[in-house]
Formats: C-alpha cells, structure tokens, sequence
C-alpha cells in the first residue's frame, strides 16, 4: 500500500475554514472603475504546513487524532504601470482538518497534504475570492476548477 493511500483510507474530512486573509487595492487604484479584465493575474497556491494534535472527549476520556493541513492562496492583480507592485492583492489561508482513524507517519501525511487537501479547501478559496471581488465593485476573476499547489510534487 502506497502512503497516500494509506492516508486515504484512514483520514476523513471534519471541517475547512478560512484562518486569515487579507485584501488589499493600491492606493491609485479604483477597482470599482477599472476594468479588472485588463488586469495580469498572478494566483499563490501553497501547502504551507500540518500538524496532529490529540483531543480527548470530555465525557469518555476517549482519545481521537486530528490532523489539520494550511493552505495559503492568494491571487494578485497588476496592470501595466511600473510604478505599482499591484493593483488588487486577496490572500486568504484556510485550514482542512481530518479525523485520523489511527497515528500516521509524518511522510504518510506530508503525502497526502501535498496531494489531496488542495482538492478540499479549493472551493471554498474560489467562493471567497469571487466574493472579495464583488465586495470591491470590481468584477469577478475566473478561478480554475483546480490548480496544483506550487509545491506540489511532480511526476
């Protein structure tokens, strides 16, 4: 059996959430009356990390294992002057958290946040960017259906 499919078969998905984010618009930059079409997209994608920590049920006593993966995303936007670093920036990290059916190896679960967490926080990313977009009064960027994270291993 392979490590991630070892992960596979003994994590299950419990929650995904947003942990921080920030937006931010150049100061000589109005989204709102700009057209974001015209905009250079740079999009981030990183794992950034995991870790496991027990929790004990408070009426049982009963000891379970999470395991929680970080993924910072973030798209920057840039027009043509060479003067701004960007015109619009969204960063967002979100975390995937698992219940692990028993204690996996740190290289079973560095393959498997590499591989497959990406694949559950990823609509929540193009929710929230589609959504700042809105909120800005700029139109909304079309965000692939997936997109590997940049250090992601590659065959």
């Amino acid at each position: 059996m392979t490590l991630l499919q070892e992960a596979i078969d003994n994590l299950s998905i419990d929650d995904v959430y947003l942990r921080s984010n920030s937006t931010k618009v150049s100061d000589d930059f109005e989204p709102k009356y700009n057209n974001a079409d015209g905009l250079k997209i740079a999009f981030k994608h990183l794992v950034a990390h995991a870790e496991t920590y027990k929790v004990e049920d408070p009426e049982s006593g009963d000891l379970s294992y999470v395991l929680r993966v970080f993924v910072e995303l973030g798209a920057r936007l840039k027009d043509e002057s060479p003067d701004r670093e960007y015109a619009v920036e969204i960063e967002a990290e979100f975390v995937a958290e698992y219940i692990m059916a028993k204690q996996l190896s740190n290289e079973c679960i560095d393959e498997f946040a590499l591989s497959n967490a990406s694949f559950h926080v990823w609509p929540y990313w193009r929710e929230f960017l589609m959504s700042q977009c809105m909120r800005l009064g700029m139109s909304k960027i079309a965000v692939p259906t997936f997109q590997v994270a940049s250090n992601q291993k590659q065959d």
